[in-house]
């Protein structure tokens, strides 16, 4: 949430800089369902997801648009 409200909160910002966050799943688990020894049907297993973690926020570096101010004090 902090790079996406400094992304949004810098857009006007000449120069700016954006970031981007990669997300990666953490581990599974596998959770057997309970059921009598005497059942002879196979046991199904549930599977549970335990969420996402950051893995890595990356900035883009890429150029920008040139943007004409008018100003001949402004260099490119």
């Amino acid at each position: 949430m902090d790079v996406i409200g400094n992304n949004i909160a810098n857009v006007e910002t000449a120069g700016f800089k954006s970031s981007s966050v990669s997300f990666a799943e953490m581990m599974s688990e596998r959770l057997a369902r309970a059921g009598s020894a005497s059942d002879s049907a196979p046991q199904l297993s549930n599977q549970v997801g335990l969420g996402v973690r950051v893995s890595s926020i990356n900035r883009d570096f890429s150029q920008g648009a040139m943007q004409s101010t008018g100003k001949v004090t402004d260099l490119a």
